[in-house]
């Protein structure tokens, strides 16, 4: 990898077949991949003989490794920009990974940067299937305080290492209820 000769380690699993007589297959597999694996590969065969030795390199390729796709975060109701106070609302947030999670998977909620504390939202969290994870947010009886921008973060735990991928941003704006209507009757009277 990258110049450097490896060996079977960690995720990296290689094996060997003779063929034939004249014919060796190598095969490096890689299982979870993670970014750590990023970079070039090649192999190199060597013809060992009494007199002289000689080396014939593969041809390179490149293994780009990016992190996991971005959780998917949707509101309820959704219909609505402005919500009053003393409604409900829900967020979703979903994170489907490419392989089955070995370790674990947590789910975090942000509230204008900072992680969400508890008061009037809660937060359940779930394992859909063996690739799929919702967490659900919901905000009982809005109040001034619950407006800002929310975002979920689904983190990947590994024994290797951890992958974190963040989504995009949700507004819940918050006002008070609507202004009660006063008026005079009789209109030309005053008390």
């Amino acid at each position: 990898q990258n110049g450097t000769m490896i060996g079977t380690n960690g995720n990296i699993q290689i094996s060997t077949m003779n063929l034939s007589a004249t014919t060796t297959e190598s095969i490096l597999a890689i299982t979870s991949l993670v970014v750590d694996n990023a970079g070039t590969y090649h192999c190199v065969g060597q013809i060992i003989a009494l007199i002289n030795s000689e080396e014939t390199m593969s041809n390179v390729i490149t293994v780009n490794v990016t992190g996991p796709p971005a959780p998917i975060v949707s509101i309820s109701p959704v219909d609505q920009i402005v919500n009053y106070t003393t409604q409900n609302v829900t967020i979703t947030c979903m994170f489907t990974t490419f392989a089955q999670f070995q370790a674990g998977l947590m789910i975090d909620w942000y509230q204008n940067g900072a992680m969400v504390n508890s008061g009037n939202i809660q937060i359940s969290t779930m394992n859909l299937n063996a690739t799929t994870t919702e967490s659900i947010l919901t905000i009982a009886s809005l109040v001034v305080d619950n407006a800002g921008m929310y975002h979920c973060v689904a983190q990947i735990i590994d024994v290797l290492n951890s992958t974190k991928a963040v989504s995009d941003t949700i507004t819940v704006d918050v006002t008070g209820p609507p202004a009660p209507i006063v008026s005079i009757s009789p209109v030309d009277q005053i008390v």
